[in-house]
């Protein structure tokens, strides 16, 4: 018999599709990475790149809005690490979560995603076959 595990609680904010320029700046050694953001959202983004980071990590990132005129600053930590080798990952991917950013950039962060289509999660329910561990 096979089970679903609990249902992940409802986000904070929905996520949107995208493809931004991002670069990431990590204050622990001051190294400047490039990547390309696959999702956002007002609190997070998730970008494809093969920089090593540390989960907890903090950064700070500067995104290119759509319009290619507009670059939003925002401080974040590394939130989890994708290492891409899941059927259906685009790559090693980075989320990020936001720690702080200007009300004015995170205004425009929103309304520029806020056209773009809502996107949930890129993975399939996890599931547990049943039996005796015994």
């Amino acid at each position: 018999m096979t089970r679903e595990l609990a249902a992940r609680p409802q986000r904070r904010s929905p996520r949107h599709e995208a493809d931004l320029a991002c670069h990431v700046f990590v204050e622990a050694g001051e190294r400047h990475l490039r990547g390309t953001a696959l999702d956002v959202s007002s609190v997070g983004v998730r970008i494809l790149s093969e920089a090593p980071v540390e989960r907890g990590e903090s950064v700070v990132l500067t995104l290119r809005l759509p319009d290619g005129r507009t670059w939003v600053d925002a401080h974040a930590r590394v939130a989890r690490v994708e290492e891409g080798l899941r059927e259906g990952d685009s790559g090693r991917a980075i989320a990020f979560e936001f720690t702080s950013m200007e009300p004015e950039h995170r205004r425009d962060l929103v309304a520029a995603t806020n056209a773009a289509p809502k996107t949930g999660p890129r993975r399939g329910v996890f599931r547990l076959s049943q039996r005796s561990w015994g």
